[in-house]
């Protein structure tokens, strides 16, 4: 007895199936994915930075854990305080490890 529930209908196709209808490859360039549970550096709020001396730190270090409502913006934890920010000028590090064992 055959199931055809496990058979997938696009193993015979030669490309990807949204371009098979729409004859439009995708830019997955503009997508800016990032990997969940990164380490990333937000730049700060301009009211926090007010008083401070201009070769201070600027960023702050949080884990990326999600997007943005309307996908413009990254949801970032901060490590120290676990304060929430919604950013878009983000700096990320995906090359440590996103769930690594070792701490800061």
């Amino acid at each position: 007895m055959l199931h055809l529930w496990q058979i997938s209908l696009y193993v015979d196709l030669p490309q990807v199936p949204i371009y098979a209808f729409s004859r439009n490859k995708p830019d997955f360039r503009r997508l800016h994915l990032r990997v969940f549970g990164s380490y990333c550096w937000v730049r700060s709020p301009a009211e926090k930075l007010k008083g401070q001396h201009k070769l201070d730190a600027r960023g702050i270090l949080c884990r990326m854990f999600g997007y943005g409502q309307n996908g413009h913006c990254y949801r970032d934890l901060e490590v120290e305080t676990n304060l929430r920010y919604l950013a878009t000028h983000v700096k990320f590090d995906e090359l440590r490890g996103a769930f690594s064992a070792s701490s800061l």
